[in-house]
This record gives structure tokens, sequence and C-alpha cells, in this order.
């Protein structure tokens, strides 16, 4: 399961909108440093040590093993009629 790039946090009531989930962090880093952006360090304790890097590495690793992996995923997402991914193709 994954947040769709919107997604309502009823207990809050708050809508999260993540405009860059399309955007590879790499082209981001890119960017930063083209422009010479300042990025701030977390100041999270578990930065770093989180299920989310985890699954970031274990999917950097397969892609490594079966390229194109992760593109296969990403499109298996936004074919895969999720609720609330409302693609335009």
């Amino acid at each position: 399961h994954t947040f769709s790039p919107k997604t309502y946090l009823d207990r809050m009531e708050l809508t999260v909108i993540r405009p860059m989930i399309y955007v590879k962090e790499a082209d981001v880093i890119g960017f930063s440093h083209t422009y010479q952006l300042p990025v701030a360090k977390s100041p999270c304790p578990a930065d770093g040590y989180t299920n989310r890097e985890y699954t970031k590495d274990l999917l950097k690793r397969l892609n490594r093993e079966h390229p194109g992996c992760k593109e296969r995923m990403f499109t298996a997402i936004l074919t895969g009629n999720m609720e609330d991914w409302n693609f335009k193709k």
C-alpha cells in the first residue's frame, strides 16, 4: 500500500498533497546543486533508519539486479486502479 499523491488524513482533518511524487530524487538533488539551494539536515533522530529508508535501499538493490524494476513498479501503481490515484493517461 502507498499514499496517493493527494491523501486526506481524517484524524487531523488535513489533506496532504505531494506534487513531487513523480520527480526522481536524483533530479531534485541535481536541481538543488545546480541552483546552489541550501538543504537542511533532518533533525529527526531516526533519520536514515526508517522503513522508508529501508524500502528505498531495497528498491535500489532490486533495480540493480533487475534493471527497469523501479519503473515497472511505479507504472503498476499508476495503472493499477488504486483508489485516489487519478493518473491521466
